[in-house]
C-alpha cells in the first residue's frame, strides 16, 4: 500500500499585504476613522468612584443605554469635565430636594411605625443623596452607609425631626 502525502496549502499574508491597492496613509486614516466613530460614547452622568490601585476610576451611566451596562472608566475616559463637577459638587433643583427629604422621613415613619427590625432601604438619586449626606456616615462593608442623626443636616432636615416619630405603642424613639 502506498503512502499519499498530504501537503497544506501555504499562505503567505505578506504577499495579501503588497497586493493592497489601497496606501498605509489610507488605511490607518480609515481605522481611525471607523475606531473614533464606535469607541466614544456621551456620558449621562457619573454613579459612583472607587479606587483601583492608585487610580479613581467612576461607575458612569452612558447616554440612551440603561444602568446595567455603566462601566467603570478612568479619568482620562471622561471627556466631558461637568459630570466630575456635578460628582464633586451636586447641585439639584432644590424642589427636588425638599421632595425626597419628605419622601425619606415617611419611609422612616412608616418603618418605625410597623416596628421593623430589619434593615429599610429606600430608593434615592445619586446626586440628593451626595448633596444632604457627602463625607457623612460611617462606612460599611458593600457600600453601604449608616447615618447617624448628627449626619443630617438641618438646614433640610427640622430641628429634632427624629423626636416626632412615634412608632406602633405611641412611645418616642430617638
Amino acid at each position: 500500500m502506498e503512502k499519499k502525502s498530504c501537503r497544506k496549502a501555504r499562505f503567505s499574508y505578506k504577499f495579501l499585504h503588497e497586493s493592497s491597492t489601497a496606501t498605509d496613509h489610507e488605511i490607518i486614516h480609515e481605522l481611525r476613522r471607523k475606531r473614533s466613530k464606535k469607541d466614544v460614547y456621551q456620558a449621562e452622568e457619573v454613579l459612583a468612584e472607587k479606587k483601583i490601585g492608585k487610580r479613581t476610576h467612576y461607575l458612569v451611566k452612558w447616554h440612551g443605554w440603561g444602568s446595567e451596562t455603566s462601566t467603570w472608566e478612568p479619568v482620562e475616559n471622561i471627556l466631558d469635565q461637568r459630570l466630575l463637577d456635578l460628582w464633586e459638587k451636586p447641585m439639584p433643583d432644590i424642589r427636588q430636594v425638599s421632595f425626597h427629604v419628605e419622601r425619606l422621613l415617611s419611609c422612616i415613619e412608616a418603618a418605625l411605625k410597623n416596628r421593623l427590625k430589619s434593615e429599610r432601604q429606600i430608593d434615592f438619586p445619586i446626586a440628593i443623596y451626595r448633596f444632604l449626606f457627602n463625607g457623612r456616615g460611617e462606612d460599611k462593608p458593600r457600600g453601604v452607609k449608616v447615618l447617624q442623626k448628627k449626619d443630617f443636616d438641618r438646614r433640610w432636615f427640622p430641628k429634632d425631626w427624629y423626636v416626632s416619630l412615634i412608632n406602633e405603642r405611641g412611645t418616642k424613639r430617638v
